[in-house]
């Protein structure tokens, strides 16, 4: 945000999460602008950790429930974590459930 009235924003979007601080780096040193010269871009929300973005994207906070519909997954073909159950599914069909009325009480123990 600049005081001043609206200003163009460019996006940016990186293939890993890994390529962010590199993306970050080159806007901020300058970028060839054909017309225009070396121009400098300053950076908004580049340095919010992957999980976290992901969190405040889908709106998934802290002990809160979120479902994965049975169609829209299926299961991990390799381990990555000690989780028991990993799961692939896209980010937009996971459903973050706000902790409100049925969705406050805690998980059944095992």
């Amino acid at each position: 945000y600049q005081p001043g009235g609206p200003r163009t924003f460019l996006k940016v979007v990186t293939l890993l999460p890994s390529h962010v601080a590199t993306a970050r780096s080159v806007c901020e040193r300058g970028v060839a602008v054909p017309g225009a010269g070396v121009v400098h871009f300053q950076t908004y929300e580049s340095a919010v950790l992957y999980p976290l973005r992901f969190m405040i994207d889908q709106d998934v906070v802290g002990g809160n429930w979120v479902e994965a519909p049975p169609t829209k997954y299926k299961l991990a073909q390799t381990a990555s974590t000690y989780c028991q159950i990993e799961i692939d599914i896209r980010y937009d069909d996971l459903i973050s459930h706000p902790c409100e009325g049925e969705m406050q009480k805690m998980g059944r123990m095992r």
